[in-house]
């Protein structure tokens, strides 16, 4: 049984474990934009600070004492400005779950809790960025309604 719950900081451990999945991946996707890294190049006070933003949260998904999933999510509100419109609406920063735990629906849940937690906050949309190269997460975020709103071309320079 794969249980949700906020992280605390104390948590650490897990967390770094699982963003080392996330920064392994990005390595072997993106090589000429990512490096690999170790487990701890998030220092403590960093996911500390992550955990304990007023208006954010990261949620960890447990298989028993294993971390298999997490998301941090964010609130942020656009400017009132003449040519915005004022809104409130949640990022999705992180999403990770295992590679061997994949398929069974925990992203799906990570991502219900967040947008749950967003409305909760008055947000009224959800952002998300997700490279193009990840076909993968790109599927997994249409079949959840996420549909594309700006593309960011980038050109090498010689």
């Amino acid at each position: 049984m794969v249980a949700i719950r906020p992280a605390v900081a104390a948590d650490y451990e897990l967390i770094c474990q699982l963003f080392s999945l996330l920064d392994s991946f990005h390595a072997r996707l993106l090589p000429h934009i990512f490096q690999e890294t170790d487990c701890h190049v998030r220092p403590y006070h960093y996911i500390a600070g992550l955990i304990e933003q007023p208006d954010a949260i990261l949620f960890l998904a447990e298989a028993g004492d294993t971390a298999v999933g997490l998301i941090h999510v964010s609130i942020d509100e656009a400017a009132d400005l003449p040519f915005f419109r004022s809104r409130r609406y949640a990022v999705v920063h992180h999403v990770i779950v295992q590679k061997e735990w994949r398929g069974q629906g925990i992203g799906q849940r990570l991502m219900a809790q967040a947008h749950e937690w967003a409305v909760d906050r008055g947000a009224t949309s959800v952002e998300l960025s997700v490279w193009t190269a990840n076909q993968e997460a790109m599927t997994f975020y249409e079949e959840l309604g996420y549909a594309p709103v700006l593309v960011r071309l980038v050109r090498p320079l010689p």
